[in-house]
């Protein structure tokens, strides 16, 4: 094994059955107080200590003057004092602590800060402590039950994140939970001074409970090294990477953030090649993939590229047919059985029932909504489907029973489910405007997507661009094996 293909144990730093916090504060303000507030909230249950030089109790908590007082050893440390403390710190932590995180910046992402993270670096040298950071915001863990926001949910989930930017962490699992995602990690890595992130790439590839993981990365400290646990056993989970800095003017902002050096575009696009990874270009196209990989595991799919598109809006539809084609889709052209079946349909004027498929919102809600079952179990006949994809104009809804034709959809959605093969993927594109109305309708249909095990999308381009990624990826594992 190369080093960092994971003999590290990380799962004191996952699931930890003690934190230490260095930097809360008596006046309840600082992120270490947060961190408390965010353990009781998640009902922890392990046990918390807190190091104060000064106080005797903080939130409700003994305090400890330095880690050597603490009573016992500590899997996780929290830390968020000022940076010229920190090196102390872990010279102190050496044999009470397994894992530290230093939230706090101020070092080598800037050039003042260079000289105190040499010293960090000495520190860490002749220390037992394995560091997260500095410069990072923290962990997740839904298992572990501890996070870097409050009000957040604990699913013990299949996705995995690394990320070497708090911000980008904090909005994927915002931003993620909203669109239904289950995450089992978040980890920010900061300046990556020990720990980096393919320390905590390999244990999360050779975790059976991860089923995707996302990496967003600045820079990496060994290039060889990625390429390695990418492309071992072919890549067994598939891996979404966002690389922040491929442009001059981007590397330059990676430089000021995490003091990254970025590389060449042609470097990762080839690395993709190579090992199956899937480069992604925003946090959209991030998280639309992660969620395509939740709800669709990629043992359980194949490349077949029939698609049906169904929904109300047949501009929507032909403009969508331009997008499929794109990324190498071609709209499966029924039998002459499936035409039969569809032609039997008592639809109303307006309707078109070849594909793309029309269906007015004003037909959606005739014969007790049941047009869209329907339709679906006509097509169920037809072989060769790789995938069926929904679209609702929602702003058209409004004019309607907006809830009800939503229930409608869902219905049919479970007929589609059981009804088509099971290799075929199902998609929702819930398509809203910028209004309070539509925006609410969209969540309950990620909310309700999520329940169905349906990844639900925000426009037909967005369910293109996943599918034609995912279908990439099952070539690629096709090829390989």
């Amino acid at each position: 094994m190369f080093e960092g293909s994971g003999e590290i144990n990380f799962s004191p730093l996952f699931a930890p059955s003690s934190i230490a916090i260095a930097g809360a504060s008596a006046g309840s303000s600082s992120p270490g107080n947060r961190l408390v507030r965010i353990l009781r909230a998640a009902a922890y249950p392990g046990k918390i200590f807190i190091l104060h030089p000064e106080a005797r109790e903080v939130e409700g908590i003994e305090t400890h003057p330095s880690f050597q007082e603490l009573p016992e050893e500590i899997d996780y440390a929290f830390v968020c004092v000022a940076a010229k403390a920190v090196p102390d710190l872990v010279k102190q932590a050496h044999g009470k602590v397994r894992f530290m995180q230093v939230m706090t910046s101020g070092f080598g992402e800037t050039a003042a800060g260079t000289k105190l993270e040499q010293q960090l670096k000495i520190a860490l040298a002749n220390s037992s402590v394995r560091l997260l950071g500095p410069n990072c915001i923290g962990l997740h863990s839904g298992n572990g039950k501890l996070s870097f926001i409050e009000g957040t949910r604990f699913e013990d989930g299949g996705i995995a994140i690394v990320s070497q930017s708090g911000g980008f962490a904090i909005d994927a699992l915002r931003r993620g939970q909203q669109m239904g995602l289950e995450f089992s990690s978040i980890a920010s890595v900061g300046n990556c001074l020990d720990i980096d992130t393919n320390d905590i790439l390999a244990h999360h590839l050779s975790d059976s409970r991860v089923k995707v993981v996302g990496l967003y990365v600045e820079n990496i400290r060994n290039g060889r090294m990625l390429f390695e646990l990418l492309r071992k056993e072919h890549a067994r989970i598939p891996v979404v990477i966002l690389k922040g800095g491929m442009t001059g003017e981007g590397s330059r902002a990676a430089a000021l953030h995490t003091g990254a050096i970025a590389s060449d575009k042609r470097v990762w696009q080839a690395l993709a090649r190579q090992t199956g990874a899937l480069l992604v270009d925003d946090m959209r196209e991030f998280l639309n993939l992660l969620a395509m990989f939740q709800f669709y595991p990629q043992d359980n799919g194949t490349d077949q590229n029939g698609v049906v598109l169904v929904g109300n809006g047949g501009g929507a539809g032909v403009v969508a047919t331009d997008q499929f084609a794109r990324k190498g889709f071609a709209l499966t052209r029924f039998s002459d059985h499936a035409k039969k079946l569809l032609d039997e349909i008592e639809v109303p004027a307006g309707v078109s029932l070849r594909n793309p498929i029309d269906v007015p919102a004003n037909a959606m809600r005739r014969d007790g909504g049941a047009v869209l079952a329907k339709v679906f179990d006509a097509i169920s006949v037809q072989p060769g489907i790789g995938a069926v994809v929904l679209h609702m104009n929602l702003t058209v809804f409004a004019g309607y029973d907006s809830d009800k034709l939503i229930s409608n959809a869902f219905r049919a959605l479970e007929v589609a489910r059981r009804k088509l093969c099971k290799y075929c993927k199902i998609l929702l594109v819930a398509r809203a405007d910028h209004s309070p109305e539509t925006a609410e309708q969209a969540l309950k249909c990620r909310k309700r997507g999520a329940e169905a095990g349906i990844p639900v999308f925000d426009e037909l381009a967005d369910a293109a661009s996943v599918l034609g990624a995912y279908n990439r990826r099952i070539r690629f594992r096709k090829n390989v094996g």
